[in-house]
């Protein structure tokens, strides 16, 4: 028998500090502010046994001191400046790769209504969102907004650039550089509309026999609300076009010098005379549509048909049909459909009107003309909560799912499972708390290897005045069925200690786990 254990404590000391500071009647100074937080961490980590098989791969003493600074100072009414700064000082491998000084998340910006033209820039971190078929993710760089006014209408000119880096010490613009522009126009009787373009850059790596790359992503997009047959009907849709290089070898099949295709429509809406709702959703994407900041996938159509109703009694029945066509300009296409229904609220008022729960069912098929692929999926979940007696709350979860594998690996699995918890608060003297058991059984059948698997847990937390504990306990027990495999035992154990003291919190963790496989 082979044991693997994992032991590793943690003590964490934090504090969190407001600061406001005035020279109002001088007007020397103004009203800054400041928000900050501190968290020294020193963590231990021991493992005994097989350390290959370990989630941790790295023992021994390790230390790092978290802060974030927060500040804002609102010149008038209309005029605010904004800033973040957070990072750590590191000397763990679990925090982050880097040591020392790791400066994570650093922002200024400015927003000023009262002039001519409100603006509102950033410089630093920030999140660029212009379409999901154009750029929606996070840069270091800067952007600039600005709000002309045309009569009684607003509109929004947004130019930007910046790297996709995740850390700043790797910050190099060239790798992965994007640049681009976005002009909104809201009108009442065509709208809103808005026009985005973006460039973007990554530099190639020779070793690997990359090229650089270049793309350039424009898009018209619209979206407009009526009112027809007591319908409240809402239109959007977008039109891209890309033109440039993506991912790709330097041979003749690269993806450079690519022009693609992209849209979507939407129709959504609600009736005003019944509790309907609805939404129709297409979409389609040419294999060469590869916008590096977008959000789509290439080579891929699809159509949505979503409706719901709402009972009287609060229940809410949804039903949905989807359809989606993958590599339908490539060849061997994989055809998935999806059709299935939510329903949701008090599924017993008159009955267990306490019952709450949720019973979701779909079936799906996905499958291509040569047959490699021939899949069909039933999957039946329910959740279901419950006030008990004598101050319990119960929980209640149901899951079963049938994978037919069709072809000729024939690789079947059904899966059976519940859930059962139940949570209940007390008092005893000054002590307060909460606890909660819980278990859960799957069966694994029609599949190789097939088992049952256990997991018992408990949890409890306990408060008193300025101490808190916490305590989570669970067992994960998979026994297999089948001869050559192997049954492995999990147990896992966290606790945890915390002092409070005004904005300051004082605290501990442990964290055990061990790990036993037995051979069957």
């Amino acid at each position: 028998m082979r044991v693997h254990l994992l032991f590793a404590l943690a003590l964490t000391v934090s504090g969190n500090v407001t600061v406001v500071s005035a020279d109002d009647t001088a007007g020397v100074l103004p009203e800054w502010n400041l928000y900050g937080s501190n968290t020294l961490r020193v963590d231990h980590y021991d493992v005994y046994g097989p350390g290959a098989q370990s989630p941790y791969p790295f023992e021994g003493p390790m230390i790092y001191d978290e802060f974030g600074l927060s500040l804002d100072h609102q010149d008038c009414e209309y005029a605010r400046w904004r800033g973040q700064i957070f990072g750590v000082l590191n000397a763990n491998e679990y925090r982050s790769s880097d040591d020392d000084l790791v400066p994570e998340v650093l922002n200024l910006t400015r927003e000023a209504g009262d002039g001519v033209v409100p603006y509102r820039w950033e410089l630093g971190d920030y999140f660029s969102y212009q379409s999901y078929m154009t750029q929606q993710r996070s840069l270091k760089g800067a952007q600039l907004e600005l709000q002309p006014r045309f009569g009684n209408r607003v509109d929004s000119l947004m130019v930007f650039g910046g790297a996709n880096e995740s850390q700043w010490q790797d910050l190099t613009v060239g790798d992965n550089y994007s640049s681009g522009a976005s002009y909104l126009l809201n009108s009442e009787t065509l709208g809103a509309w808005s026009f985005n373009a973006v460039y973007n850059h990554r530099s190639g790596r020779a070793l690997f026999g990359e090229l650089d790359r270049d793309q350039v992503v424009t898009s018209a997009a619209v979206e407009r609300t009526v009112a027809v047959a007591r319908q409240q009907i809402t239109f959007e849709g977008e039109y891209a076009h890309f033109d440039g290089d993506h991912d790709g070898l330097t041979d003749v099949a690269s993806g450079q010098s690519r022009t693609g295709k992209g849209y979507f429509m939407e129709l959504r809406g609600f009736s005003d005379a019944l509790p309907l709702d609805y939404r129709l959703r297409g979409e389609r994407y040419t294999k060469n549509f590869r916008p590096h900041g977008g959000v789509v996938s290439a080579d891929r159509r699809s159509a949505e048909m979503h409706a719901g109703w709402r009972f009287d009694s609060g229940l809410n029945l949804r039903g949905r049909y989807q359809l989606y066509d993958d590599l339908f300009q490539t060849g061997a296409e994989i055809e998935t459909r999806v059709g299935g229904a939510n329903l949701s609220g008090p599924l017993l008022a008159s009955l267990a009107p306490n019952l709450i729960g949720q019973v979701d069912f779909f079936v799906q098929t996905r499958g291509n003309p040569t047959r490699t692929i021939d899949l069909r999926t039933i999957n039946l979940a329910a959740d279901f909560t419950q006030p008990l007696a004598a101050g319990w709350f119960g929980r209640l979860g149901l899951f079963a799912q049938d994978f037919d594998d069709r072809t000729l690996f024939d690789a079947d699995n059904d899966t059976w499972q519940a859930t059962l918890g139940a949570d209940h608060a007390f008092a005893l003297g000054p002590l307060s708390g909460m606890i909660s058991p819980g278990m859960m059984v799957r069966l694994l059948r029609d599949t190789r290897p097939q088992g049952d698997e256990f997991q018992p847990t408990l949890a409890f937390a306990l408060g008193y005045q300025e101490h808190s504990v916490g305590f989570n306990y669970g067992t994960f027990i998979q026994e297999r069925l089948d001869t050559g495999t192997t049954d492995v035992n999990t147990h896992t154990v966290t606790a945890d200690y915390r002092y409070t003291r005004a904005r300051h919190v004082f605290g501990a963790e442990l964290n055990f786990l061990g790990f036993n496989p037995i051979p069957v």
